[in-house]
């Protein structure tokens, strides 16, 4: 019996511990910021900066005219992500539904890039923000 009540102090000790000390944990770090993440391309923590409808170009409000909407960051909403690529503003669609999440890459006047699989592009890009989830 002597043997069974060393382990049980010890747990008991550090279940009250583990209660009543402070949690140091990145969730508790990221609670006091404003700032809200989203899965970007590469796995990367995008911020994001949310600008209204009426900011966007219009070719992009066009684009996603042709999606239904999600319910605030659902799985099936349409992100919108914006970026910089050899010094130029460069936006790239996805929504979850999408088969690649590099293939709608776009130039600031709506046109299409196109690299192979654009992973060049967004390797060499920086300054990534979502902007806009549909």
């Amino acid at each position: 019996m002597r043997h069974l009540f060393y382990p049980f102090i010890l747990l008991a000790t550090m279940s009250f511990a583990m209660t009543t000390l402070p949690s140091c944990s990145d969730d508790d770090i990221n609670s006091s910021s404003p700032t809200e993440y989203v899965a970007g391309p590469q796995g990367l923590k995008i911020p994001v900066e949310l600008v209204d409808k009426s900011k966007l170009p219009q070719w992009i409000i066009d684009f996603l005219g042709n999606w239904p909407a999600g319910e605030g960051v659902a799985e099936s909403s349409t992100y919108v992500y914006k970026g910089k690529w050899q010094g130029k503003t460069i936006y790239l669609i996805h929504n979850s539904l999408m088969s690649s999440f590099y293939y709608n890459l776009y130039d600031s006047k709506g046109n299409r890039l196109e690299h192979g699989d654009n992973r060049e592009i967004i390797d060499k890009s920086s300054d990534w923000k979502c902007i806009y989830i549909h």
